[in-house]
């Protein structure tokens, strides 16, 4: 729970209170690998604070399922448009690690923004850093994969090394063999 506050922090300070609401609401949850967190048709109720481990989400292309998102340590996780409009889900989310996470339901989180403006100013400016984040990312995909491996290699090297091949191949919008031809091109230029 301390990283959480860290964290937060670094957008707003945070009363006393407000980090005693935290640490007595947010609850511990380990996810083992393939663990499913949410199911499509199901509605989100959680955010994920991602202590340890990696989840991904998957969507339904028209013709098979692909990898929309990848997550680790210190990211928070949902479905977007499930959790804020609670809706039925598209996504299935996974853990692709084991994991520990820290949870927050929906009327938790509105319960802690109706009582402390500073979570709602934090509230926002996470949102803002990940609405940047998916615009950047969606940028990067729309170059050739070569180029969207050596950015991803740069701003998320963890992601790299620990993402499964099937899981990073999909997350890119590349067949595996592509993956391991890019990977395969990089190791020989070092």
């Amino acid at each position: 729970m301390k990283e959480i506050i860290e964290l937060l922090e670094t957008f707003h300070t945070m009363p006393d209170a407000l980090q005693l609401l935290l640490h007595r609401t947010a609850e511990r949850r380990e996810a083992p690998r393939k663990t499913c967190l949410l199911s499509p048709g199901d509605t989100c109720n959680y955010l994920y604070y991602i202590q340890k481990g990696m989840l991904a989400c998957f969507d339904q292309g028209p013709d098979k399922e692909y990898c929309s998102w990848l997550m680790i340590e210190k990211d928070i996780a949902t479905s977007v448009n499930s959790f804020n409009k609670q809706v039925p889900s598209t996504e299935r989310i996974e853990a692709v690690e084991d994991s520990i996470l820290w949870t927050l339901s929906k009327q938790q989180l509105e319960d802690i923004c109706d009582r402390f403006t500073e979570f709602r100013i934090i509230r926002q400016c996470i949102t803002d850093n990940y609405h940047i984040q998916s615009r950047t990312l969606d940028l990067q995909r729309k170059r050739p994969p070569e180029y969207f491996y050596d950015y991803l290699a740069g701003e998320y090297p963890e992601m790299i090394r620990r993402a499964p091949n099937t899981i990073l191949a999909s997350y890119m919008g590349v067949v595996e063999s592509t993956l391991y031809k890019i990977k395969k091109e990089r190791r020989n230029y070092r």
